[in-house]
């Protein structure tokens, strides 16, 4: 049985990233992905100067 291979660093961003732009994913779920990205970035709130982030809500 073959090894499953861990995800690197790369691919764990290429991941909530396409959630993140997931527009059919909850907005709680792509909220809570942001802070992981920006986590992984080095960002939180003491450090992070502005982020634009574009919702849209369809009802």
């Amino acid at each position: 049985m073959p090894k499953k291979k861990i995800a690197d660093k790369k691919e764990v961003q290429r991941f909530l990233t396409t959630v993140l732009r997931n527009e059919e994913a909850d907005v709680k779920d792509r909220l809570k992905v942001s802070e992981y990205l920006l986590k992984m970035a080095g960002e939180n709130e003491a450090t992070a100067n502005t982020l634009s982030v574009e919702v849209k809500v369809v009802e």
